[in-house]
């Protein structure tokens, strides 16, 4: 669901800078196609992004972050969720380095519970809310949807609340 939030983001005008880890992004070795090394999936909801890598767990790489968000109206995240405050990168240390950002946080099944730190990938998403139960042949095993269809409609509503973050923000100035 993150890539896709800025990738929709990206696409109506927003100036997307990516981080990702010194090792890169896993998503770039997803098969089974690629392109100059990189998966089709990564090449295909990172288009149109400007991107960095950064180790978040050095002084440096946690300073050269804290530029960006400095200069910048919103951060979108993709962790677990206790990953942020464990970082410096939940929404009351962020707003300490810019009081006007706004926080948007892509959270797999919940952010408490049994499940919280679960994995959620698109296919999990797919099989634990029973759609792939609707899909394939009438009698058959439970099949995948063609697309990540769960990772593009948690994207599409994190863009959507993000957008109206921001709208709100400007209107009130927090």
């Amino acid at each position: 669901g993150g890539p896709c939030v800025g990738q929709l983001l990206e696409q109506i005008g927003a100036d997307v800078i990516k981080v990702e880890p010194l090792a890169g992004d896993l998503s770039r070795s997803i098969p089974p196609h690629f392109a100059d090394g990189d998966s089709s999936f990564f090449i295909s909801v990172n288009r149109g992004k400007r991107g960095v890598a950064l180790d978040l767990k050095n002084e440096r790489g946690m300073a050269t972050l804290q530029d960006l968000v400095r200069h910048s109206d919103a951060v979108i995240y993709n962790f677990a969720p206790d990953v942020p405050a464990r970082l410096g990168l939940d929404f009351e240390s962020l707003l300490k380095v810019n009081p006007k950002i706004c926080i948007g946080q892509m959270i797999g099944f919940h952010d408490r519970g049994i499940y919280a730190n679960a994995p959620a990938f698109d296919i999990v998403v797919q099989a634990a809310a029973g759609i792939m139960s609707i899909t394939g042949e009438r009698e058959g095993k439970p099949v995948r949807m063609g697309y990540q269809i769960a990772d593009l409609a948690g994207g599409l509503y994190l863009a959507l609340g993000l957008v109206g973050a921001l709208f709100g923000a400007a209107r009130s100035g927090k």
